[in-house]
């Protein structure tokens, strides 16, 4: 019978596997799932979670079909090494997720023959169909097939242009269920214990026996109280240490609460490493941490943030770029940001408010968006806070709301990166176009090529002065600011287009690696504004990346130091409206350029422009870009180049699809399921072309979950016949030119 239902009938959608010694064991396991159907819907990946080995799934309703990763030599011989040593549960998991599987060679005691197996029953019910009925039915199918055609004809149609988005903030209440869930263990780090001892008297109150563990920075890691501990965020293997101890008294969190109350200046290169140390390395240290004990449930994160009225706190409100890359990486993670304004007069929220405020994030049930800001109002003499979520949204640009270009014939400006891949460029369309005097920084000493692009930037009528500097490193940027001076007497412009990538999961990233790519995203921002903040400048644009605003796999670093140049105009514009700076700050988030200093592969192109609908902008279009966000209002701009509606789709999905709220039992997030995701990020060739090293990886996933394994595995670095999924190669689409 086993065998007649594997070999002697088509594989269909729905897929039901059931692992039995007998068949009272299978009679048994089948009244079992038919009861567990009736109790609640079954889904894909439902029932090793609830029912042992018992697999159920429908390839139809499955986001991600992992069929086509078992192809090839490689695959094939992947499955025939489990169908060989008879590794039931992988195949099982494997073909309810669309692997077709050949049940025909597993292996054997006896050899089984094919019987007769009841047929499906049918309804013995006649309906007849009138003549006008059919007549009806015929020219309904005829009007599907005719607005099918159209379709089809507006997708073939449609052009690659350019797309223009804005982060929008939304004014959304919060969802919180009446019956408040148990958290488990919560983790909070804070650098005092003000909001830990509020929170955990309403939680006496409450009668819950949730456990808080409080976390404060120190020089050396030891237990001072009860679930209380300092540890020296700048160690990472104090954070090794401090969840080992959690483990052994069974407190490993499940809730993660970091809070910052601290007001950082940014002009003082001290605060913003101590805030730098206490907010993203922390958590990254934390993260990596966590994840080497490979927690099977779901794990929140949430950072908690005060601001003041006059603006936002860019190394607070940046973890929003951090969050989004460490849930890509680990579905099971979820995180936000929420960002509290201070109240009138810069006081900050009563402890008794904040520890409420902090409650309901958590209770949330829907924790989809990802970065939140509380706002105060005024309501008939009574202040309030409304919440807003931060949503993508398209716009285009109204030509009568557009102010004139900022730019003129023989200015002086000031190109960080300058001899990268954007910043040529940029130094091209101005020495063409303006004639403009360039300051080109860069840390190295021009080649033989960029020689010779300096030359054709004369020939344009531009005059050229090359620094060779840091501007990670204050003295640096000053000299540059002062040698620009000396040569051209003034700056009237500032594009700051340096950067560094230093690309690789979290589970493998070094503090070294993340540092190098922080130093020109953070530092030299900072030491870029202050030494030109007595310029009467006429612009000051951050080349950002829209991994900022959407996270990208291998590029947690990178996606929180873009995201920090976006929040950072929002904090210079601020100070522009206040008469303390001049010039409009605009941070653009670039996609990939197509003569930009990145070069990825024909394939990775057809894939990005199949799944999201992304393209490589052209140069020209990249230009036209420039100049509208330039003219625009907004201190940030999102560029998309490609096909319009498949990007709205994509940016829809992402924003559409609910994290809920739930305790879910670990086994509830199938491994396989979850591996399938994070393959469906790879660039195609390290999907069609990795040989060995894929079946391997899928086999530790199915066994240890693919978060792990993912990270874990040092094998993922290069895997074979030459094709790299690098922990250094992020997804190409998220990646920003000139950095």
């Amino acid at each position: 019978m086993a065998y007649t239902s594997q070999a002697g009938r088509t594989p269909m959608n729905a897929r039901l596997v059931v692992i039995a010694s007998s068949v009272e064991d299978l009679r048994d396991k089948l009244n079992q799932w038919i009861t567990l159907g009736k109790n609640k819907d079954i889904h894909p990946g439902a029932g090793p979670a609830e029912l042992n080995d018992v697999f159920y799934g429908n390839i139809r309703e499955v986001q991600y079909n992992a069929g086509d990763l078992i192809e090839g030599p490689a695959g094939k011989a992947f499955l025939a090494d489990l169908l060989a040593n008879n590794d039931l549960e992988k195949l099982a998991r494997l073909w309810i997720l669309g692997v077709e599987i050949d049940w025909s060679l597993l292996r054997r005691d006896t050899v089984p023959r094919k019987i007769s197996l009841p047929t499906y029953p049918f309804a013995k019910e006649r309906y007849w169909v009138r003549t006008d009925q059919q007549a009806l039915a015929s020219r309904a199918v005829q009007k599907n097939v005719l607005d099918t055609r159209r379709v089809t004809a507006r997708e073939r149609t449609e052009e690659k242009r350019k797309t223009y988005y804005a982060s929008q903030w939304t004014l959304r209440s919060i969802a919180v269920p009446k019956e408040k869930p148990a958290v488990g263990p919560m983790l909070m780090l804070d650098v005092s214990d003000e909001l830990f001892l509020t929170m955990k008297e309403q939680l006496q109150n409450a009668s819950c026996s949730d456990p808080i563990v409080l976390v404060k920075p120190g020089k050396s890691f030891q237990e001072i109280g009860p679930n209380i501990y300092i540890i020296d965020p700048e160690r990472e293997e104090h954070f090794h240490e401090l969840i080992q101890n959690l483990k052994g008294k069974a407190l490993l969190p499940r809730v993660i609460l970091h809070h910052c109350s601290e007001v950082c200046n940014l002009e003082v290169k001290e605060q913003v490493t101590q805030h730098l140390n206490n907010g993203v390395y922390e958590l990254f240290y934390l993260s990596k941490a966590l994840m080497k004990e490979k927690q099977q449930v779901p794990l929140r994160f949430l950072s908690v943030l005060s601001s003041h009225s006059e603006g936002t706190t860019p190394l607070g409100t940046a973890l929003g770029g951090f969050f989004k890359t460490l849930t890509l990486e680990n579905p099971r993670y979820l995180a936000k940001v929420v960002d509290v304004q201070s109240g009138s007069g810069n006081e900050e929220m009563p402890l008794s408010e904040k520890a409420n405020l902090v409650w309901e994030e958590i209770y949330e049930e829907d924790w989809t968006a990802q970065e939140i800001r509380y706002r105060n109002y005024m309501d008939e003499g009574k202040q309030g806070q409304a919440r807003y979520i931060s949503q993508l949204v398209s716009h285009t640009p109204v030509e009568r709301e557009l102010s004139a270009l900022p730019l003129k014939q023989n200015n002086v400006y000031l190109i960080t990166g300058g001899l990268g891949g954007l910043g040529l460029i940029f130094a091209e369309y101005l020495a063409k176009k303006f004639q403009s005097k360039l300051v080109l920084v860069g840390r190295s000493v021009p080649g033989v090529k960029q020689e010779e692009k300096l030359r054709q930037l004369k020939g344009h009528g531009a005059e050229i002065l090359v620094v060779q500097a840091d501007i990670s490193k204050w003295e640096d940027t000053e000299r540059v600011v002062r040698e620009a001076r000396a040569r051209f007497s003034e700056i009237n412009g500032v594009i700051h287009a340096a950067g560094v990538n230093r690309d690789s999961f979290i589970f493998n990233k070094t503090s070294e690696e993340m540092k190098a790519v922080l130093a020109s995203k953070i530092y030299g921002t900072i030491n870029l504004d202050v030494a030109t903040g007595e310029e009467k400048l006429d612009f000051f644009v951050l080349f950002s990346s829209i991994a900022g605003v959407m996270g990208n796999l291998g590029q947690s670093d990178y996606a929180y130091g873009n995201h920090f140049l976006d929040s950072f105009a929002e904090t210079r514009e601020t100070l522009r409206k206040a008469e303390k700076r001049s010039g409009r700050t605009v941070s653009i988030d670039w996609p990939l350029w197509d003569e930009g200093g990145m070069r990825i592969s024909k394939d990775d192109i057809a894939l990005l422009e199949k799944q999201v609908g992304l393209s490589p902008l052209p140069t020209q279009d990249g230009i036209q870009y420039w100049e509208d966000f330039l003219r625009s209002n907004g201190a940030q701009g999102i560029a998309l180049y490609g096909t319009p509606s498949k990007i709205a789709a994509s940016i829809a999905q992402k924003q559409v699809v609910a994290h809920k709220n739930v305790a879910a039992p670990a086994a509830s997030i199938d491994a396989a399921v979850l591996f399938a995701r994070q393959v469906s990020c790879w660039p195609d060739q390290c999907r069609s072309r990795s040989g060995r090293a894929l079946p391997l990886l899928l086999s530790r996933c199915l066994q240890e979950g693919p978060t792990e394994s993912l990270e874990g595995c040092r094998s993922s670095r290069r895997i074979a016949d030459g094709a790299r999924l690098r922990s250094e190669s992020p997804s190409p689409a998220l990646r920003a030119e000139g950095r």
